[in-house]
C-alpha cells in the first residue's frame, strides 16, 4: 500500500463512516429540490390561473383595461411569470457520473475512492443546496410580485368608472 495513503487513513480514520452521509446527500439533495421546485410551480399555476380571471370579471363589471393601474398589475403579473419561469430552467441539480467514476475512479483503493466521493459529494451538495436556495428566493418574489399584481388591480377595480 502506498504510504501516503496509509498516513491519510490514520489521519482520516472515519472515512468509512462519512461516506455512508456522501451517498445520502444526494437524496437528501434531490427531495429538498423537488420541494422547492413544487412550490414555486404551485405559486405559478395559482398566480396564472388567478390573475388570468381577472380580465373576465372586470370586464363583466365594465371596467376599462387602459387604466395605468391595470397596466403596472399586468407588468407585475408578466415579472412573477418570467421570474417564476427562468428560475425553473436555470441550473440543474448535480449528480455523481457512474461513467465518471468507471472511467477515473477505479484505479484508486477502497478506501481512495470513498474519500474522493465525499469531496466531491460535498461539492455537489453545495452546489445543490445554492440551486434550491436561488428558487427559494425566486419563489418568494414571484409571491411579491403576485401581490403587488393584486393590489394594483385592487386599486383599479376600485376606481369610479367613466
Amino acid at each position: 500500500m502506498n504510504p501516503e495513503v496509509e498516513k491519510l487513513e490514520q489521519t482520516y480514520p472515519s472515512v468509512d463512516l462519512a461516506y455512508t452521509f456522501a451517498v445520502a446527500s444526494y437524496d437528501v439533495a434531490l427531495k429538498r429540490l423537488d420541494i422547492v421546485d413544487n412550490r414555486l410551480q404551485t405559486v405559478l399555476a395559482l398566480g396564472a390561473t388567478i390573475s388570468l380571471s381577472v380580465p373576465a370579471l372586470a370586464s363583466a363589471r365594465g371596467l376599462g383595461f387602459s387604466s395605468g393601474w391595470f397596466v403596472a398589475a399586468a407588468f407585475a403579473f408578466a415579472s412573477a411569470m418570467i421570474l417564476g419561469t427562468f428560475a425553473r430552467v436555470t441550473g440543474s441539480i448535480i449528480l455523481i457520473n457512474p461513467s465518471r467514476l468507471y472511467n477515473k475512479w477505479l484505479h484508486f483503493s477502497e478506501w481512495e475512492f470513498k474519500k474522493n466521493f465525499i469531496c466531491y459529494a460535498g461539492e455537489h451538495f453545495e452546489a445543490n443546496r445554492a440551486l434550491a436556495g436561488m428558487r427559494g428566493w425566486a419563489t418568494t418574489l414571484v409571491v411579491m410580485f403576485f401581490i403587488l399584481e393584486g393590489l394594483l388591480l385592487t386599486v383599479w377595480a376600485s376606481l369610479p368608472r367613466p
